[in-house]
């Protein structure tokens, strides 16, 4: 009967039969529940399909790995097949995983090294350097029958061994696993035995003392880590053994798998430990060698006169040595994957992945306590979401909100921020604390433009979407900046710790979110001053702000030049190429006999010998190519800006000439080239024949507009 041997991320080993289908994964209705925070409520399933067992992953969160490769579709699972969730290891089998059994006692506390006196040395019968081939090439072409045997013999211990060890990561429970199993089957002869891994430094003690609670991971270990057996134990053998330490450091220094017997009957040593007085006949040591790095020595003795130790066992000896040392280092790489798996998928809910990398590699030290930081500071949130969402029911608001975060965030992280935390529909985010980033306020800043244009888009598929409950209404966002010094590390209690930034510098960046109205992106003067020449803003009337005694310069950001991009268009004059200027300007296209549309300007190519411009603009809908509109401008701090005609030079989607509804369809004119820059597919073009002065004047970088408005108190926020 058809077992699952499931081997947990601390060690743990339970197994399952498999019945007709087996759901493995979180959910405590699973035939097999799993407590590893990688696998999905219903992470995958084995199915028997008359006498064959399928195994298939349920489109879970992170994937599963089926014998080292990512399972992407139904796979024939055969006996030994390794299943991979997380750190949980889940392997097929027909017998119980190997169990401490026989007359050998499983909790021999130590292993004592002794020194051996020159006159006294042990004498080496045969020596094999280690990490040399399971056959030899002599065995591969000898024709003996006799030593064919003793081959097929020699790999079929090693398959078995080897499916064995591969049920499990834990490094405890894959010493203890190899050591039952060369007693119980391989060296049934073998009276003692210990398994040592050397400490982080290489470190070999006098005295080794077995394992009582090895780390899950070998890297946490702070010295050497052993397990021994010792069968049918002597007086004075039950709590150590005393082994010679001639014969470990041999092995060691040499990289040599020895074989050492008393076949004369002579006491190689001193009277104390002579073999004779113990009684034993031979002894076996190999290294444990994974490529160039030694991870440790196995040792085997026994006291069977009769079944002493010989070369073929050594060679056997020194196969599964070196198969122990690549199970050891596997396992262990596999812990490092499978954790930094783990670490990388938590860091990227909050960093941006380019900082992801750094800190995985080891470039960025994520320094905890509070320290002082210079940096900016960023808060959104979605204008009268409460009473939108109190028209909702509760799951169709966690589902809108999760794509409005998606969005959202990947336009945060692809400007190198860091989310700090959200909260409701808030987002809090920061720039430059975690590292020196170059030009942080104006990634903020150009971030903060993006998220104002993604957002009609957003608009616009919420619109188109049917499977998913839409808000009331549709959906706008205020956005507040501020630059300065802040305090930045770990604050809260012993319970419950996050890092997060505090400080005057981040409680103005929340009040300017909160006075902010739909599309606008109000920031502090630090801000300003970091951005001012390359951005275009609108200078609003000052901020009166609760416990400050003097009211707060605040700026409205409606275009910038984002960081990277060059600076060939910072001129007095207007350059052809001002197009490097990304914007966010709200306007209304007003159609002769048709209801207009709302749209936002983002870039603008300006001619400023003829006096007309193009337009990119996102819309609410699209336009069919050639259509005139009357451009008015919804700029709720410059409401006073002139209005003017435009025609629609490029359309999109249904609109365009070819009659095909995606929006991966674009009518480019013959006359311009296309924008440059993330000229999307879902924007029109719009020909402006006569750009207003005034126009002509402010769109340009470092312009400072004055508002319209005389106070805070006309500021729309609904």
């Amino acid at each position: 009967m058809q077992q699952l041997v499931v081997t947990a991320q601390d060690g743990s080993v339970a197994t399952y039969t498999l019945g007709p289908l087996t759901v493995i994964g979180r959910h405590p209705d699973c035939e097999v529940v799993l407590s590893d925070p990688m696998s999905s409520r219903r992470h995958c399933k084995i199915e028997k399909i008359g006498a064959n067992f399928f195994v298939e992953d349920n489109n879970s969160a992170n994937g599963t790995i089926f014998n080292s490769e990512p399972l992407k579709t139904r796979r024939t699972c055969n006996l030994g097949d390794v299943i991979q969730i997380g750190l949980t290891r889940l392997v097929l089998t027909t017998e119980d995983v190997p169990k401490t059994q026989g007359d050998f006692n499983s909790s021999l506390p130590m292993v004592s090294l002794k020194e051996d006196r020159p006159e006294e040395a042990p004498n080496f019968d045969f020596t094999i350097a280690a990490g040399g081939q399971a056959v030899s090439e002599a065995e591969e072409s000898s024709a003996d029958l006799s030593q064919l045997k003793r081959v097929t013999q020699r790999l079929k211990v090693l398959l078995d061994l080897g499916k064995s060890l591969g049920s499990t990561l834990n490094p405890r429970t894959v010493l203890q696993t190899c050591l039952d199993k060369l007693f119980s089957d391989v060296f049934t002869q073998a009276a003692r035995g210990f398994i040592l891994l050397y400490g982080p430094d290489g470190q070999l003690p006098q005295i080794i003392v077995s394992a009582g609670a090895m780390p899950d991971d070998l890297a946490g270990r702070k010295g050497p880590l052993s397990v021994s057996r010792v069968r049918n134990a002597a007086i004075g053998e039950e709590h150590e053994v005393k082994v010679s330490k001639t014969v470990v450091n041999r092995v060691r220094t040499q990289r040599q798998a020895v074989l050492v017997s008393d076949a004369a009957g002579d006491a190689n040593y001193s009277p104390a430990m002579s073999m004779a007085q113990l009684e034993i006949n031979s002894v076996m040591c190999a290294p444990l060698i994974a490529g160039t790095e030694d991870l440790g020595i196995i040792y085997i003795d026994t006291k069977d006169s009769r079944r002493r130790f010989g070369p073929d066992d050594l060679s056997l000896m020194n196969s599964i040595s070196g198969q122990l040392a690549v199970v050891i280092k596997n396992a262990e790489l596999a812990r490092h994957a499978a954790q930094e798996a783990a670490s990388r998928q938590n860091l990227q809910r909050f960093l941006s992945p380019h900082l992801v990398d750094q800190i995985i590699r080891g470039e960025v030290t994520v320094e905890l306590g509070g320290s002082l930081k210079f940096g900016t500071v960023f808060f959104s949130d979605i204008v009268g979401f409460t009473r939108m969402a109190s028209q909702m029911r509760p799951g169709d608001v966690v589902a809108f909100l999760n794509r409005y975060f998606q969005v959202m965030q990947e336009i945060i992280f692809s400007r190198g921020g860091t989310v700090d935390k959200t909260g409701g529909d808030q987002i809090m985010a920061f720039w430059g604390v975690l590292v020196e980033t170059p030009q942080s306020a104006a990634a903020a800043a150009t971030a903060a433009l993006e998220m104002q244009n993604a957002m009609l888009v957003l608009n616009r598929k919420l619109a188109s979407d049917a499977n998913l409950v839409k808000p009331p209404e549709s959906l706008g966002h205020g956005i507040g900046l501020n630059t300065g010094e802040f305090i930045a590390g770990n604050i809260g209690s012993e319970r419950k710790i996050e890092f997060t930034v505090i400080g005057n510098a981040v409680n103005l960046a929340q009040r300017l979110e909160s006075s902010a109205g739909r599309g606008q992106v109000f920031i502090g003067q630090g801000t300003f001053e970091a951005i001012r020449n390359r951005a275009i803003a609108v200078r609003m009337p000052e901020l009166p702000m609760k416990n400050v005694p003097v009211p707060i310069a605040v700026y409205s950001l409606r275009g910038i030049i984002p960081p990277g991009d060059p600076d060939s268009g910072m001129t007095a004059r207007i350059q052809p190429n001002a197009e490097q200027l990304l914007l966010s300007l709200p306007c209304h296209l007003k159609l002769q006999a048709a209801p207009g549309v709302d749209a936002l300007v983002v870039r603008v190519r300006i001619s400023v010998q003829e006096k007309s411009a193009q337009l990119q603009v996102l819309s609410e809908r699209p336009l069919l190519k050639g259509t005139q509109v009357e451009i008015e401008w919804r700029v709720q701090e410059k409401p006073s800006l002139p209005g003017m005609w435009a025609t629609v030079d490029k359309t999109f989607g249904s609109a365009s000439e070819s009659g095909q509804s995606t929006e991966a369809i674009l009518v480019e004119s013959a006359e311009h080239p296309p924008f440059e820059g993330p000229s999307g597919h879902d924007t029109m073009v719009l020909h402006v024949p006569e750009l207003p002065d005034e126009l002509i004047t402010l769109l340009r970088p470092g312009v400072l507009i004055p508002t319209d408005l005389s106070s805070f108190e006309q500021v729309i926020r609904v």
